[in-house]
């Protein structure tokens, strides 16, 4: 269980959502010496490969897991700070380390998040 800040800081009321992930930087691939043909392509081209691997839709929350945000869709007004907590747990058995974000959006504009790392031995 964990707890973090949530401050609105804007000049009007907004309403909050919550959108978790499992999204952790992979490791560094190893750099040819020359780029294969088949790998160049256009900037668009490999900019829109790059995106693709790091899309955080691509890292859902695992089966199995259970994450409760409360309050899950809160309103704030302009200047107001609550408490929000996170409660996750994991599937029997598991051993290891999980990684969840926790990204704040008001309406369509993303206002922060905290990564918070779920381990157990």
């Amino acid at each position: 269980n964990f707890v973090f800040r949530l401050r609105n800081h804007t000049d009007q009321s907004n309403r909050y959502s919550f959108q978790v992930d499992t999204y952790a930087i992979p490791a560094r691939p190893d750099c040819p010496a020359t780029i294969q043909r088949a790998d160049r392509g256009t900037f668009a081209e490999r900019l829109k490969r790059i995106q693709a691997i790091h899309n955080r839709a691509n890292f859902p929350i695992p089966p199995g897991w259970s994450v409760e945000v409360v309050p899950s869709e809160p309103a704030l007004m302009a200047g107001q700070e609550i408490d929000v907590a996170v409660n996750i747990t994991p599937p029997p058995g598991f051993t290891g380390t999980t990684p969840f974000n926790v990204n704040t959006f008001y309406g369509n504009k993303y206002a922060g998040g905290v990564t918070l790392y779920v381990t157990k031995a």
